[in-house]
């Protein structure tokens, strides 16, 4: 009787269990559930750093200005390796205001931004060492005119050189020859939504967009005074092709041009830097609000 017992206890054990292929079925389901649980929260955790980003860059925004009312000019960009500071031109100054680059890093030390990482450079939310803001600033000149707009200049007269990042070139040329410098003579900073590799990038372009896109537009021609930028959550990707649109943007030739359109993820237009800039009109009117421009 005991051996009877013992083999309908072995069975009952044996029907109550689980065997490996229902064990197997069973965790491909968590795992199912769980992977369509981690696609919405990664998203999440994505918009919340693009908005914190965002965040971060106007702050930044905010601190230039407040550098260019204290000091009558904007700051340099930082570089590489000047740990956070403005860099000047070998034979520069901010007397002179020439940069050593147009294109560069934000100067958080410069500036007094916190947090900064160890080497005092500005992170954006996702906070790797390739996420640290950039910033660039236009270095070009302006020219005296007799006349007070585009349709009556007058005569042209002498050029000040460098008068956004000069200590108070602004003050010396006055607000009208900036402003007609910005939308006569377009000779700051542009943006535009597509990268060309036409000479006149940012000119609007049939077609730049590609098939079912629209043309490329100009955000600002010519008329941006500085544009600080994050280069978003893919900054980091080893080995990854960066886009032509992307390219644009870290171009550290004293390239002019710069891109700014909606984030995208599709491997043919994808996109995913956040770019604001500041016009020479906010620039003046809260210098001027704050009594720093006459």
């Amino acid at each position: 009787m005991s051996v009877i017992r013992s083999s309908r206890t072995a069975r009952r054990r044996r029907v109550s269990g689980f065997s490996l292929i229902e064990l197997a079925i069973g965790l491909v389901i968590v795992a199912t559930l769980l992977s369509a649980l981690l696609v919405p929260l990664a998203t999440q955790m994505d918009q919340r750093r693009v908005g914190e980003t965002q965040k971060q860059l106007e702050t930044a925004r905010e601190a230039l200005i407040g550098f260019a009312i204290a000091n009558g000019r904007l700051p340099c960009p930082a570089t590489d390796i000047s740990n956070g500071i403005e860099t000047f031109a070998p034979a520069g100054t901010r007397v002179t205001g020439e940069c050593l680059y147009l294109n560069g890093f934000l100067p958080g030390v410069t500036l007094g931004l916190s947090p900064l990482d160890a080497d005092g450079y500005f992170r954006d939310a996702y906070g790797t060492r390739s996420n640290r803001i950039r910033y660039a600033v236009s270095t070009e000149n302006v020219d005296r005119w007799s006349g007070a707009s585009c349709d009556d200049r007058g005569t042209k007269g002498t050029a000040e050189p460098r008068v956004l990042t000069k200590s108070r070139g602004m003050v010396l040329v006055g607000m009208a020859m900036i402003a007609q410098a910005a939308d006569c003579d377009n000779s700051f900073l542009y943006i535009c939504t597509a990268a060309t590799t036409a000479a006149n990038a940012c000119n609007e372009v049939a077609g730049a967009g590609g098939a079912g896109e629209p043309a490329n537009q100009v955000l600002s021609k010519g008329g941006a005074a500085a544009v600080i930028w994050s280069v978003g959550r893919n900054a980091a990707d080893v080995g990854r092709t960066r886009p032509a649109d992307e390219l644009e943007n870290l171009d550290l030739d004293n390239d002019r041009f710069f891109v700014a359109r909606e984030r995208r993820d599709t491997a043919d237009k994808e996109f995913d830097d956040l770019v604001l800039w500041i016009s020479p009109n906010i620039l003046f009117a809260r210098m001027t609000a704050a009594g720093a421009l006459p």
